[in-house]
């Protein structure tokens, strides 16, 4: 549970799910962090008992505890939660690498990757003294960089 099995096992999962080059590949794989599930377990655990007993000698239904009383309690950790996943998810283009083969599914950092990977090789094909007829200026590279942020 805490420790992942690898790429090549994640590869293999997705590939016989039929997710390969499409946006799912991206999303449902790192969808449930299990140490995120765990903060968010023992949010539940310590949350009294006697408020959703109090709820319970009101009327209230199971559905209407959960979205009356535990959904507004549990809004400052679902929000913390989101951002840790949104901060973890938000440099990750190694998943696209593996998965997309199509250029319209490209997510901004593959883009600001291949921006940067073009740059690169221009300047060392500069430096062996060929000629290339588009070079990326550091400024466009640095304003993309400035702009995904």
């Amino acid at each position: 549970m805490f420790f992942s099995g690898g790429i090549i096992p994640e590869y293999i999962l997705v590939r016989s799910l039929h997710l390969l080059d499409s946006i799912w590949a991206l999303v449902l794989p790192g969808l449930i962090n299990p140490f995120y599930l765990i903060i968010l377990v023992s949010f539940f655990n310590n949350i009294p008992e006697s408020l959703e007993e109090s709820a319970e000698i009101d009327g209230s239904s199971h559905f209407r505890t959960l979205l009356g009383i535990m959904l507004p309690l549990s809004l400052p950790v679902i929000t913390t939660l989101s951002l840790f996943y949104a901060v973890g998810r938000w440099n990750g283009f190694t998943d696209t690498l593996m998965y997309i083969n199509s250029p319209e599914l490209y997510p901004l950092q593959l883009k600001l990757y291949q921006l940067i990977q073009n740059n690169m090789i221009s300047d060392l094909l500069q430096m062996e003294g060929s000629q290339m007829a588009t070079v990326v200026p550091e400024s466009l590279k640095a304003a993309s960089v400035i702009f995904a942020t």
